[in-house]
Protein backbone atom coordinates (compact mmCIF):
# COMPACT_ATOMS: atom_id res chain seq x y z
CA UNK A 1 0.00 0.00 0.00
CA UNK A 2 1.22 3.52 -0.64
CA UNK A 3 2.43 5.47 2.38
CA UNK A 4 -0.36 7.99 1.95
CA UNK A 5 -2.87 5.57 3.46
CA UNK A 6 -2.98 4.06 6.92
CA UNK A 7 -3.89 0.38 6.91
CA UNK A 8 -5.41 -0.46 10.27
CA UNK A 9 -5.91 -4.10 11.13
CA UNK A 10 -8.87 -5.52 12.98
CA UNK A 11 -8.05 -9.19 13.45
CA UNK A 12 -10.77 -11.40 14.84
CA UNK A 13 -9.77 -14.75 16.28
CA UNK A 14 -6.25 -14.39 14.94
CA UNK A 15 -4.70 -17.82 15.02
CA UNK A 16 -1.15 -17.93 13.73
CA UNK A 17 0.11 -15.25 16.03
CA UNK A 18 2.87 -16.27 18.38
CA UNK A 19 3.56 -17.65 21.80
CA UNK A 20 1.87 -16.89 25.06
CA UNK A 21 -0.30 -18.04 27.92
CA UNK A 22 -3.81 -16.70 28.29
CA UNK A 23 -3.91 -17.15 32.05
CA UNK A 24 -4.58 -13.98 34.08
CA UNK A 25 -4.43 -11.71 31.07
CA UNK A 26 -6.75 -9.18 32.66
CA UNK A 27 -9.03 -8.97 29.62
CA UNK A 28 -12.67 -8.21 30.26
CA UNK A 29 -15.77 -8.77 28.19
CA UNK A 30 -16.95 -5.64 26.43
CA UNK A 31 -20.47 -4.46 27.13
CA UNK A 32 -22.97 -2.26 25.34
CA UNK A 33 -25.58 0.17 26.57
CA UNK A 34 -28.79 -1.80 26.20
CA UNK A 35 -30.79 1.41 26.29
CA UNK A 36 -28.96 3.09 23.43
CA UNK A 37 -30.87 3.64 20.20
CA UNK A 38 -28.78 2.81 17.11
CA UNK A 39 -28.65 5.29 14.25
CA UNK A 40 -30.87 4.35 11.30
CA UNK A 41 -29.05 2.31 8.67
CA UNK A 42 -27.90 4.12 5.55
CA UNK A 43 -29.00 3.03 2.10
CA UNK A 44 -26.39 0.83 0.45
CA UNK A 45 -25.50 0.16 -3.19
CA UNK A 46 -23.63 -3.07 -3.96
CA UNK A 47 -21.57 -4.17 -6.95
CA UNK A 48 -20.10 -7.61 -7.69
CA UNK A 49 -16.50 -7.43 -8.92
CA UNK A 50 -14.92 -10.10 -11.14
CA UNK A 51 -11.34 -11.28 -11.43
CA UNK A 52 -11.06 -10.46 -15.13
CA UNK A 53 -12.18 -6.88 -14.55
CA UNK A 54 -10.29 -5.75 -11.44
CA UNK A 55 -7.84 -8.54 -10.57
CA UNK A 56 -9.80 -9.91 -7.61
CA UNK A 57 -13.23 -11.27 -6.66
CA UNK A 58 -15.31 -9.23 -4.25
CA UNK A 59 -18.53 -7.43 -3.44
CA UNK A 60 -18.36 -3.66 -2.98
CA UNK A 61 -20.91 -2.02 -0.68
CA UNK A 62 -21.09 1.79 -0.81
CA UNK A 63 -23.20 3.83 1.65
CA UNK A 64 -25.43 6.67 0.50
CA UNK A 65 -23.22 9.46 1.87
CA UNK A 66 -21.42 12.50 0.51
CA UNK A 67 -17.66 12.90 0.39
CA UNK A 68 -14.85 10.43 1.01
CA UNK A 69 -15.54 7.85 3.73
CA UNK A 70 -13.41 5.36 5.69
CA UNK A 71 -13.17 1.96 4.02
CA UNK A 72 -12.88 -1.63 5.20
CA UNK A 73 -11.64 -4.69 3.35
CA UNK A 74 -13.39 -7.65 4.98
CA UNK A 75 -11.98 -11.19 4.88
CA UNK A 76 -13.83 -14.38 5.73
CA UNK A 77 -12.28 -17.55 7.10
CA UNK A 78 -11.79 -21.16 6.05
CA UNK A 79 -15.45 -21.51 5.03
CA UNK A 80 -14.47 -19.79 1.79
CA UNK A 81 -17.33 -17.31 1.61
CA UNK A 82 -17.31 -13.57 1.12
CA UNK A 83 -18.33 -11.83 4.36
CA UNK A 84 -21.00 -9.86 2.51
CA UNK A 85 -23.20 -9.70 5.62
CA UNK A 86 -20.43 -7.93 7.49
CA UNK A 87 -19.78 -5.71 4.47
CA UNK A 88 -23.40 -4.58 4.28
CA UNK A 89 -23.53 -4.00 8.03
CA UNK A 90 -20.43 -1.78 7.80
CA UNK A 91 -21.80 0.09 4.79
CA UNK A 92 -25.05 0.77 6.62
CA UNK A 93 -22.92 2.49 9.27
CA UNK A 94 -21.16 4.69 6.72
CA UNK A 95 -18.09 2.67 5.67
CA UNK A 96 -17.22 1.71 2.11
CA UNK A 97 -16.87 -2.06 2.44
CA UNK A 98 -15.08 -4.50 0.15
CA UNK A 99 -15.94 -8.14 0.96
CA UNK A 100 -13.12 -10.10 -0.63
CA UNK A 101 -12.89 -13.70 -1.82
CA UNK A 102 -9.39 -15.12 -1.77
CA UNK A 103 -10.09 -18.77 -2.60
CA UNK A 104 -13.01 -21.01 -3.56
CA UNK A 105 -14.29 -18.56 -6.20
CA UNK A 106 -14.09 -18.46 -10.02
CA UNK A 107 -10.51 -17.99 -11.14
CA UNK A 108 -9.07 -18.37 -7.62
CA UNK A 109 -7.48 -21.39 -5.90
CA UNK A 110 -9.92 -24.03 -4.74
CA UNK A 111 -8.28 -24.38 -1.32
CA UNK A 112 -6.88 -22.05 1.32
CA UNK A 113 -3.20 -22.60 0.56
CA UNK A 114 -0.36 -20.55 -0.90
CA UNK A 115 -2.45 -17.42 -1.45
CA UNK A 116 -0.09 -14.63 -2.62
CA UNK A 117 -0.18 -11.47 -0.49
CA UNK A 118 0.01 -9.45 -3.70
CA UNK A 119 -3.59 -10.46 -4.36
CA UNK A 120 -4.71 -8.62 -1.23
CA UNK A 121 -2.49 -5.66 -2.08
CA UNK A 122 -4.20 -5.34 -5.47
CA UNK A 123 -7.59 -5.16 -3.75
CA UNK A 124 -6.38 -2.66 -1.15
CA UNK A 125 -4.85 -0.34 -3.74
CA UNK A 126 -8.05 -0.47 -5.80
CA UNK A 127 -10.14 0.30 -2.71
CA UNK A 128 -7.91 3.18 -1.59
CA UNK A 129 -8.09 4.76 -5.05
CA UNK A 130 -11.90 4.86 -5.10
CA UNK A 131 -13.23 8.44 -5.19
CA UNK A 132 -15.66 7.71 -2.35
CA UNK A 133 -12.86 6.42 -0.08
CA UNK A 134 -10.68 8.41 2.33
CA UNK A 135 -7.33 6.77 1.52
CA UNK A 136 -5.94 7.76 4.93
CA UNK A 137 -8.54 5.56 6.64
CA UNK A 138 -8.41 2.10 5.10
CA UNK A 139 -8.97 -0.82 7.45
CA UNK A 140 -8.58 -4.60 7.17
CA UNK A 141 -11.09 -6.79 9.03
CA UNK A 142 -10.63 -10.54 9.25
CA UNK A 143 -12.47 -13.39 10.95
CA UNK A 144 -10.97 -16.77 11.83
CA UNK A 145 -8.30 -17.57 9.20
CA UNK A 146 -9.08 -14.14 7.79
CA UNK A 147 -7.69 -12.73 11.04
CA UNK A 148 -4.40 -14.41 10.25
CA UNK A 149 -4.53 -12.98 6.74
CA UNK A 150 -5.24 -9.49 8.10
CA UNK A 151 -2.14 -9.59 10.29
CA UNK A 152 -0.01 -10.97 7.46
CA UNK A 153 -1.20 -8.28 5.07
CA UNK A 154 -0.38 -5.42 7.40
CA UNK A 155 2.95 -6.90 8.48
CA UNK A 156 3.84 -7.74 4.83
CA UNK A 157 5.11 -11.12 5.93
CA UNK A 158 5.60 -13.29 2.81
CA UNK A 159 6.06 -16.80 4.23
CA UNK A 160 3.00 -19.08 4.56
CA UNK A 161 1.72 -19.91 8.00
CA UNK A 162 1.55 -23.26 9.78
CA UNK A 163 -1.40 -25.51 10.49
CA UNK A 164 -0.61 -26.15 14.18
CA UNK A 165 -2.36 -23.44 16.20
CA UNK A 166 -1.33 -24.44 19.71
CA UNK A 167 0.75 -21.79 21.51
CA UNK A 168 3.37 -24.40 22.44
CA UNK A 169 4.22 -24.86 18.75
CA UNK A 170 5.66 -21.36 18.55
CA UNK A 171 7.94 -21.95 21.53
CA UNK A 172 9.85 -24.40 19.32
CA UNK A 173 9.27 -22.57 16.02
CA UNK A 174 9.67 -18.83 16.66
CA UNK A 175 10.13 -18.26 12.93
CA UNK A 176 6.42 -19.04 12.49
CA UNK A 177 5.36 -15.96 14.44
CA UNK A 178 3.93 -13.07 12.45
CA UNK A 179 6.02 -9.92 13.10
CA UNK A 180 2.98 -7.90 14.12
CA UNK A 181 5.18 -5.11 15.43
CA UNK A 182 5.71 -4.04 11.80
CA UNK A 183 2.06 -3.06 11.49
CA UNK A 184 1.88 0.73 11.15
CA UNK A 185 -1.47 1.20 12.83
CA UNK A 186 -3.65 0.19 15.79
CA UNK A 187 -4.72 -3.42 16.23
CA UNK A 188 -7.90 -4.81 17.78
CA UNK A 189 -8.30 -8.53 18.45
CA UNK A 190 -11.45 -10.26 19.68
CA UNK A 191 -11.78 -13.87 20.77
CA UNK A 192 -14.14 -16.28 22.48
CA UNK A 193 -12.83 -18.11 25.53
CA UNK A 194 -15.17 -21.01 24.67
CA UNK A 195 -13.80 -21.33 21.13
CA UNK A 196 -14.16 -24.95 20.01
CA UNK A 197 -12.08 -24.61 16.83
CA UNK A 198 -8.70 -23.42 18.11
CA UNK A 199 -7.07 -21.63 21.04
CA UNK A 200 -7.93 -18.16 19.82
CA UNK A 201 -7.59 -16.32 23.13
CA UNK A 202 -4.12 -17.65 24.05
CA UNK A 203 -2.90 -16.87 20.54
CA UNK A 204 -4.53 -13.43 20.53
CA UNK A 205 -2.92 -12.81 23.92
CA UNK A 206 0.40 -13.74 22.31
CA UNK A 207 -0.09 -11.03 19.69
CA UNK A 208 -0.55 -8.44 22.44
CA UNK A 209 2.46 -9.78 24.34
CA UNK A 210 4.65 -9.49 21.26
CA UNK A 211 3.44 -5.97 20.50
CA UNK A 212 4.25 -4.88 24.04
CA UNK A 213 7.60 -6.67 24.02
CA UNK A 214 8.56 -4.94 20.78
CA UNK A 215 7.27 -1.50 21.91
CA UNK A 216 4.63 -1.20 19.19
CA UNK A 217 4.00 2.50 18.70
CA UNK A 218 0.24 2.28 18.08
CA UNK A 219 -2.76 1.34 20.19
CA UNK A 220 -3.47 -2.35 20.57
CA UNK A 221 -6.23 -4.10 22.48
CA UNK A 222 -7.70 -7.55 23.00
CA UNK A 223 -11.35 -8.18 23.88
CA UNK A 224 -12.01 -11.66 25.29
CA UNK A 225 -15.62 -12.82 25.71
CA UNK A 226 -16.03 -15.67 28.24
CA UNK A 227 -19.19 -17.29 26.80
CA UNK A 228 -18.39 -16.75 23.12
CA UNK A 229 -16.99 -19.34 20.74
CA UNK A 230 -15.51 -19.21 17.26
CA UNK A 231 -18.61 -17.40 15.97
CA UNK A 232 -17.91 -14.26 17.99
CA UNK A 233 -17.15 -12.68 14.60
CA UNK A 234 -20.66 -13.28 13.22
CA UNK A 235 -23.00 -10.24 13.43
CA UNK A 236 -25.92 -10.81 15.83
CA UNK A 237 -28.48 -10.44 13.04
CA UNK A 238 -26.68 -12.79 10.67
CA UNK A 239 -28.92 -15.15 8.66
CA UNK A 240 -26.62 -18.05 9.53
CA UNK A 241 -28.20 -20.78 11.61
CA UNK A 242 -25.67 -20.23 14.37
CA UNK A 243 -27.48 -22.46 16.85
CA UNK A 244 -26.72 -25.47 14.67
CA UNK A 245 -23.03 -24.55 14.54
CA UNK A 246 -22.51 -23.85 18.23
CA UNK A 247 -21.90 -27.47 19.35
CA UNK A 248 -18.98 -27.59 16.91
CA UNK A 249 -17.63 -24.08 17.30
CA UNK A 250 -18.24 -23.48 21.00
CA UNK A 251 -19.94 -20.81 23.04
CA UNK A 252 -23.59 -19.90 23.29
CA UNK A 253 -25.87 -17.81 21.09
CA UNK A 254 -26.10 -15.07 23.74
CA UNK A 255 -22.36 -15.22 24.32
CA UNK A 256 -21.59 -14.83 20.64
CA UNK A 257 -24.08 -11.99 20.24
Amino acid sequence: MPRRGLVVVVALLASCSGRGDDANDGSTAATTDAGATPDPALAVETDELRLDDVGFVATLAVPDTEGAQPAVMALGGSEGRQPTGVGRLLAEQGYVALSLSYFNAPGLPDDLANIPLEYFETALRWLADRPEVDSDKVFVWGASRGGEAALLIAATYPEPCVSDFTPRYYENHPEAEIPVERIAGPILLTCGRSDGVWESCPNSRAVIDRLEREDHAFDHEMLAYPDAGHLVSVPPDSPLEVDELIPETGGTTDGNN
